[in-house]
């Protein structure tokens, strides 16, 4: 991951909250390679904090591949 390239957290809560607007009921997953553990579970806990429906998923990209083939919408920092 290119460090430059990644969303802070502020921006990610912002698009987070914004969604919520729009839909009350989403669940959001919040993917990640286990590198990238300890930054994600801040993030998680800051979800939490704001009452977002958020699950953590650190995961292989199979394991992501398959989790976005359920979604509905996926918005990335890269």
């Amino acid at each position: 991951s290119d460090v430059k390239k990644n969303w802070s957290e502020s921006l990610w809560m912002q698009t987070l909250c914004s969604l919520r607007l729009l839909r009350p009921q989403a669940r959001f997953a919040i993917l990640g390679a286990p590198f990238e553990r300890d930054a994600l579970l801040q993030l998680a806990a800051e979800c939490e904090k704001r009452k977002l429906n958020c699950d953590l998923a650190l995961c292989s990209i199979s394991g992501a591949f398959s989790l976005l083939k359920r979604a509905s919408l996926l918005v990335t920092g890269d």
